[in-house]
């Protein structure tokens, strides 16, 4: 883990939507029928409501460390996250069929199957870069084997 500093109280509730949920909400306002928004086109996508002191519950429900965290409270940074919203009325969603947002749980379980799938598919370019490297490094040691052995060369 990697020490982090948060410039907010525990206590302080976001509002947040995980990547698969937001992903979710605006594959499914594809299909929505243009009628069903009214003359308000605007809609809240569902989210949920956290405290980071439950995202940090979750974290270590994960195999996260909450250690790593220190709190710094920074009265500029709370003034600014103090002023938006922590919950949204997301009525017109749900009778509009848009998905539930998953809940913490979900969303840092993503999170950390998204990282270990990143490092997965890093690893992968990574090697397949090395491969080619080597691929392309025996290409010029055969050429110039090839040249220097002229037509005798042979390739085995």
């Amino acid at each position: 883990g990697v020490r982090a500093k948060c410039p907010l109280d525990p206590s302080a509730v976001l509002w947040l939507a995980s990547p698969d949920s937001a992903v979710r909400a605006l594959v499914h306002g594809l299909y929505v029928d243009g009628d069903a928004f009214g003359d308000y086109r605007c809609v809240n996508a569902p989210g949920i409501s956290v405290s980071i002191d439950d995202m940090l519950d979750s974290l270590e429900r994960h195999g996260g460390d909450r250690s790593l965290v220190d709190f710094a409270p920074d009265p500029h940074v709370a003034a600014i996250v103090g002023s938006w919203p922590s919950h949204f009325d997301v009525s017109k969603a749900t009778a509009m069929g848009f998905p539930a947002a998953d809940d913490i749980d979900a969303a840092v379980a993503s999170d950390v199957g998204f990282e270990a799938m990143n490092t997965m598919v890093q690893d992968a370019i990574v090697s397949h870069l090395y491969r080619a490297r080597c691929a392309d490094r025996r290409k010029e040691t055969e050429k110039k084997i090839e040249v220097n052995l002229g037509e005798g060369f042979m390739m085995m």
